[in-house]
């Protein structure tokens, strides 16, 4: 039921009806609102429960998983030094900022959750009110506020006047409730959706920084290649030739020979 501005006394006011038919629908639907407020109540924990193990679920896997990968990659990572320091600072804060917006969730779903000291039912003594009973059956006393005329003796009218007031003050209330858990569960999921943001930003910004050290150190590797490919051509140069091609040995003559 929305939210109700009449007071009790206008509601009173509205039930001095005489007509059993017109009274009986007026009690029908008083009862009504209090069965719906129940109902939206169970909808509400249903979904903060759900809520509650997601957002929990989430700020673990993020805390564990989600720093692991992110200190691996920006604080031990191959190459860290090609890293722009702005990077990691911005991947870093968004991560922290993601992770206290879940836990803020988290609390948030848990007020949404919790059961309520200024939520009420019916209970006995509001249907078993003996003053009211007696009142009623006697055609005497405070009863009567809840008639247009002098009550007689025996009417059941008076009673139902009470309970359809009663009725519609637990529901106003439970109402006021429900309003309560719902606005924490809204804040609960608009939180929750900027904190996987600022997750899906921070690991993207982390996957960048990755690409960056892989990069870095794949040069590093062909210049370490290239390095070692032109000092052993050096130390080729640089070594005496053991065997010479293309030329042969002078022939040395002796003088004896007389050639």
């Amino acid at each position: 039921m929305p939210e109700s501005e009449l007071t009790e006394d206008q509601v009173r006011e509205a039930v001095r009806i005489e007509d059993t038919r017109l009274l009986d629908n007026v009690y029908e639907l008083a009862e009504s609102q209090v069965e719906r407020a129940e109902t939206h109540r169970a909808a509400l924990d249903e979904k903060a429960a759900q809520f509650l193990g997601v957002t929990g679920a989430t700020f673990s896997l993020a805390f564990t998983v989600g720093g692991l990968f992110l200190e691996n990659v920006l604080l031990s990572g191959p190459a860290v030094s090609v890293v722009p320091r702005g990077l990691v600072v911005t991947t870093w804060a968004l991560w922290l900022i993601a992770l206290a917006l879940t836990l803020v969730a988290v609390w948030f779903c848990f007020l949404a959750y919790r059961a309520r000291s200024d939520y009420r039912g019916i209970n006995d003594a509001d249907i078993f009110n003996v003053e009211v009973i007696e009142q009623s059956d006697r055609g005497i006393g405070a009863a009567n506020v809840y008639s247009a005329k002098p009550l007689q003796q025996g009417d059941a009218k008076a009673y139902r006047r009470y309970m359809a007031v009663h009725f519609w003050k637990v529901a106003k209330r439970n109402y006021k409730v429900n309003e309560s858990k719902g606005r924490r569960l809204k804040v609960a999921q608009g939180l929750f959706i900027v904190s996987l943001v600022g997750m899906v930003l921070s690991g993207t910004l982390a996957a960048c920084a990755a690409v960056q050290q892989k990069s870095a150190t794949a040069d590093s590797q062909e210049g370490s290649t290239k390095d070692g490919s032109v000092s052993n051509r050096r130390e080729e140069s640089s070594s005496p030739q053991v065997q010479a091609t293309g030329t042969s040995k002078p022939v040395r003559r002796d003088a004896k020979d007389g050639r």
